[in-house]
């Protein structure tokens, strides 16, 4: 075991930290016993005390050398430190840290102990990430709100994430049983007093309980509704369309003969060929059919059900070229013929549908388009969108019951919904969220969307299962959902530099209420 003998610095020439008077040795410490990377240390600290009657510190004994080990800690502050990198930096679990602290260093730490560890990293992190994140509240005096839950499981209870839009910081998160308008109204109040800060706007993917919140007590602050979520609820629509699209043509390839037919079956080829196994001479085909039919879409973008008629459409029409090796009369050629005859039969018979999702295509392209392109005030992008759905409805005006717009109601998706209703119901999702579209030009940055919120959830609940090494966090997320979060939007260079600048300087009552926490969110997880 080495021993360490910790001094008064001496750059302070003997002087007092505090007043600048003389200072006199008060004792020595018997020693605490810790273990670094390079083995046990005993470190002794030789303690002063100030002279002086009127200073704070008179007779109080004190070193303020910085200690290489955090109070009441078996390990140094620089294995502590290496444990909260590979932890909060590299999302190792306590398993993986214990193996590999063993490997490098040749440290046996238990798993528990680094558990306990860990427990300490994340709440003196989040601590410190709070700090900051008041810090940039007193000077900002704003809040732009965004709020959304979190529901891991069908019948367990949600994880609610307040987010300011200006800061981009996480204010508050909350694991609710309910989130009914009065509950959220009085965690926002919370907020509000908290940070002594004034609320300018909300942000929200307007689901009820929000709507009302933002009625029943925030009618007059602005309120954003998601530009993402309403393109979605257009989308949806033409993509299950379109996926009823594809999944038409995939059976149907899947049906052709070149496709389906058995190894033994055989084709006449011709030309002194004699016949072939089918999947051997239309091998080529096969494949081709395949890959279209396996095409992927993309969210706004493009659809695949669409993209396989077309592709297939060309296909069948190259489908003429006689057959390598085959002659013109062959049983072979009139195989590849009827194969074109029975793709394009297949594309006739979808031919309507993929109409249908290309018209549809075309308004949501048109719509997207009107959201995203600039304008300089909120009352001409509202005249440009009252025009664009008013002449949508005026192609599908008295369409089924529907008379006026105000007769419109939502449905359920389903593929086989005709097109005009399909199109009356993005006109009830314009007026739906008309009045919320373009708050955001009250605000003081342009932000129309909380889809980055849904992005930072996503990384929690990955992280959370990377760690976990299982699909079913829904403890963890409850448990430990606040410190991921608050991490994640602080980002990982704020979290790396938390951790090196981490000591002992630390308060012990602000981690002892945190660990309590963390407790008390572990027993309402097992009780029962």
């Amino acid at each position: 075991m080495t021993t360490k003998h910790v001094h008064y610095p001496a750059e302070l020439g003997g002087k007092c930290l505090y007043c600048g008077g003389e200072v006199e040795e008060a004792y020595v410490t018997a020693g605490h016993r810790y273990t670094d990377f390079s083995g046990d240390v005993n470190e002794i600290r030789h303690l002063m005390r100030c002279t002086s009657p009127a200073c704070e510190l008179y007779s109080v004994p004190y070193n303020p050398t910085p200690s290489e080990v955090l109070p009441f800690k078996q390990y140094s502050l620089a294995v502590w430190k290496w444990i909260a990198e590979e932890y909060k930096i590299y999302n190792q679990n306590a398993g993986q840290v214990q193996a590999r602290v063993q490997e490098q260093f040749g440290l046996d730490i238990s798993p528990n102990t680094i558990r306990n560890y860990m427990d300490a990293i994340d709440v003196l992190v989040t601590n410190e990430i709070d700090l900051k994140t008041a810090q940039l509240l007193r000077i900002q005096g704003i809040i732009l709100l965004a709020l959304d839950g979190q529901k891991p499981e069908e019948n367990g209870k949600a994880l609610w994430i307040f987010v300011d839009l200006v800061s981009n910081r996480v204010l508050k998160v909350a694991v609710l049983d309910s989130a009914d308008s009065g509950t959220l109204h009085e965690i926002v109040e919370g907020i509000l007093q908290r940070y002594h800060a004034k609320m300018v706007g909300m942000v929200s993917d307007k689901p009820n309980n929000l709507t009302k919140l933002h009625n029943d007590w925030y009618p007059a602050i602005p309120q954003q509704y998601c530009h993402f979520h309403f393109l979605q609820n257009l989308w949806n629509h033409i993509e299950v369309r379109d996926t009823g699209l594809h999944q038409q043509l995939s059976k149907g390839v899947k049906h052709l003969r070149v496709v389906s037919a058995p190894k033994q079956a055989t084709v006449d080829l011709g030309g002194g060929r004699g016949k072939v196994p089918v999947r051997e001479a239309f091998k080529g085909v096969e494949q081709d059919l395949r890959r279209i039919v396996k095409g992927q879409g993309k969210k706004f973008d493009r659809l695949r059900g669409v993209e396989a008629y077309q592709a297939l459409e060309i296909y069948a029409g190259r489908m003429d070229v006689p057959l390598a090796g085959a002659g013109p009369e062959s049983k072979g050629m009139a195989l590849l013929r009827s194969t074109a005859g029975d793709i394009r039969q297949l594309l006739e018979g979808a031919r309507e549908t993929c109409g249908d999702c290309q018209h549809l295509d075309q308004h949501f392209q048109t719509i997207r388009a009107w959201l995203g392109e600039g304008c300089p005030s909120k009352g001409s992008k509202l005249c440009a969108g009252d025009a664009l759905f008013e002449q949508l409805w005026g192609e599908v005006r008295g369409y089924g019951s529907a008379a006026g717009r105000g007769d419109l109601r939502t449905f359920l998706l389903h593929k086989g919904t005709p097109r005009a209703s399909v199109e009356q119901e993005f006109v009830r999702l314009y007026d739906s969220y008309r009045d919320g579209l373009f708050a955001y030009y009250s605000f003081p940055a342009a932000i129309r969307a909380n889809s980055p919120m849904e992005r930072a959830i996503g990384q929690e609940k990955g992280r959370l299962r990377q760690r976990a090494g299982k699909a079913n966090v829904g403890a963890q997320i409850r448990t430990r959902g606040e410190f991921e979060l608050k991490q994640v939007y602080a980002g990982r260079d704020e979290v790396k530099a938390i951790i090196r600048r981490m000591g002992p300087a630390y308060s012990p009552e602000d981690l002892k209420a945190g660990l309590q926490q963390l407790a008390g969110r572990r027993t309402a997880e097992t009780e029962g």
